[in-house]
């Protein structure tokens, strides 16, 4: 496989892409496409279910959302680089991947962390981190907020990132003298802090449980300030005017009490999701580092044994696959989840069947048969009158 580009000089060259990178292309592309289906299935499972409207599930559903956007953006540049025949070296596609890759690390980290709180609030508190009448909106505008952070501080990976040459076709964080206070800002913001608010969260919780047990399943009412009083009113009044009443103030579907159901099992998912997460983004903050704090020189980017391009390019790939594990995991861990989610997809399938089989065409003549013996008893009947 080769590529063609015209340098300054608008001369024509043909240089030779090793196998490992087009094998590398290929499993990008069947990563980014399986991780699309594996989310959107559990996205749409979330949705639908009743069993998994909680605010645990519906905060992992933003993790579910950011694997999909990688996986949109990262599979299109693979198709991309499969169809001009030039690799990851296009410069636009090298800022473009490095800076997505940012905005998926940063959400995925303050998205676990945000779990790992609310999962600690709801076993020793019972209180969820989006407690009040507004849990929702309050969801919402969290999602919102992790988003605007991570499309803002990963701003600065246009600038830092780049193809760093065009004759091993590698795609690196380019040593400047002010990335190393750049990186060091963000793998203190996004990696050591929410690792260590996750660590300090589930050892919480480990140490309620150990001490005071865990029940099956802990339900956590979520009421408005003056739902108590409004019980004790509406208990001296009949039900006309407490039907009325809710309707005039919209309690009747905003501050009706809501529950969130969590267990120990989901507990331990997400508790093990998080620890392969952030076991999987090391390496590459690792490598991020030293490339910010030491000048690389360019022999060591050649291809001639196993460089630094290399290494880098196999941490990415680690980090792509969690967008595949992420969903397989939640699903292979939870029987229960395991069991909704075949539910629905069965649900779907004989949805799909249903609206693609045909009418019978006897149920059509019968029912034509039928439409023209009540016709001719109605003449009759007028007949006789």
């Amino acid at each position: 496989m080769s590529a063609n580009w015209n340098d300054n000089n608008t001369v024509n060259a043909t240089i030779t892409i090793p196998a490992f990178n087009v094998t590398v292309i290929f499993l990008l592309l069947v990563i980014n496409v399986l991780g699309i289906v594996f989310n959107s299935i559990l996205i749409h499972v979330i949705i639908k279910t009743e069993e998994l409207k909680s605010t645990t599930y519906e905060t992992a559903a933003n993790l579910l959302l950011s694997n999909i956007a990688l996986s949109a953006v990262h599979g299109s540049c693979a198709i991309a680089s499969i169809i001009s025949k030039e690799w990851l070296v296009a410069e636009w596609i090298c800022k473009l991947l490095t800076y997505t890759l940012g905005i998926w690390i940063t959400t995925i980290s303050i998205t676990y962390t945000i779990i790992s709180i609310n999962c600690c609030l709801l076993t020793i508190f019972k209180q969820s981190f989006y407690s009040g009448i507004h849990r929702k909106t309050l969801l919402i505008n969290m999602i919102i907020a992790i988003w605007l952070t991570g499309l803002t501080i990963n701003v600065p990976l246009l600038y830092y990132s780049g193809s760093v040459s065009q004759e091993n076709y590698a795609c690196n964080i380019q040593y400047h003298y002010s990335g190393a206070y750049y990186f060091t800002f963000i793998a203190a913001l996004v990696y050591v802090i929410p690792a260590l608010t996750n660590i300090l969260m589930y050892l919480r919780i480990i140490v309620y449980v150990s001490k005071n047990g865990f029940s099956s399943h802990t339900i956590i009412n979520h009421q408005s300030p003056n739902s108590s009083m409004r019980g004790f009113y509406s208990s001296h009044s009949n039900n006309n005017s407490t039907i009325t009443d809710h309707n005039k103030h919209g309690e009747h579907s905003d501050k009706s009490p809501q529950k969130d159901m969590l267990s120990i099992i989901t507990i331990k998912s997400f508790a093990y999701l998080s620890i392969i997460h952030f076991s999987l983004i090391l390496p590459l903050f690792a490598i991020i580092l030293i490339i910010s704090y030491v000048i690389i020189p360019s022999l060591m980017f050649s291809l001639s044994n196993l460089s630094i391009s290399t290494i880098s390019l196999i941490f990415y790939l680690l980090c792509i696959t969690s967008v595949i594990i992420q969903p397989v995991f939640l699903v292979a861990y939870d029987r229960a989840t395991a069991d909704l989610v075949r539910k629905e997809v069965q649900n779907l399938i004989t949805r799909k069947c249903s609206v693609d089989s045909p009418i019978p065409v006897e149920g059509i003549n019968s029912a034509n048969s039928h439409t023209a013996n009540s016709r001719s008893m109605n003449n009759t009947n007028a007949r006789l009158f």
